[in-house]
């Protein structure tokens, strides 16, 4: 397992571990949909039907519901 620390590390496609914030939030296992730039950064998007997404920049600061993002 590889940890997160800056955008431009994960692709579509990529499967990661992901420890949230709230336990309830944490995902052993899921695959990156997408991978989308924005005005604020890059958006790694989980589940698009439930809007599932964190933006990298968010989740190194801590700031993000995805507290830690692996690389599986």
């Amino acid at each position: 397992m590889k940890k997160i620390t800056a955008a431009g590390q994960l692709k579509k496609g990529d499967h990661i571990k992901i420890v949230a914030r709230a336990e309830k939030d944490n995902y052993d296992s899921v695959t990156v949909k997408k991978v989308i730039e924005t005005d604020y950064g890059e958006e790694i998007i989980v589940n698009s039907r439930r809007n599932y997404y964190f933006v990298t920049r968010m989740m190194v600061r801590g700031d993000s519901w995805a507290g830690e993002v692996f690389k599986l």
